[in-house]
């Protein structure tokens, strides 16, 4: 991941997501562990309401490795895995072999 990513602003915030949108129009939702993960998504740490205090419109960067959402928010980027869109078949075999 580089040091420092474009400015992205603040898209919209839910109760368990905090929308950005980038420069070039790309959409990242951070949100809580119990969304989970997916495609456009970061998971962070925290309980529904945690994005409240965020902003619509406010700025966010990424520098040395850290999400910053204005004043309000960081998200260490440091340990961020790739989402994996990819079943985990080994997990589903052995579910299905204790069912049957």
């Amino acid at each position: 991941m580089p040091d420092r990513l474009p400015a992205a602003r603040v898209l919209a915030v839910f109760e368990r997501a905090c929308d950005l949108v980038t420069e070039a129009g790309d959409v990242i939702a951070l949100v809580t562990p119990d969304v989970g993960d997916g495609p456009l998504n970061i998971v962070v740490e925290g309980q529904p309401g945690c994005f409240a205090g965020v902003e619509t419109g406010t700025i966010a960067t990424v520098d040395n490795g850290t999400l910053w959402v204005g004043n309000s928010l960081s998200v260490s980027l440091k340990h961020a895995a790739i989402w994996e869109p990819r079943p985990d078949w080994e997990r589903f075999r052995a579910q299905y072999r204790a069912m049957v």
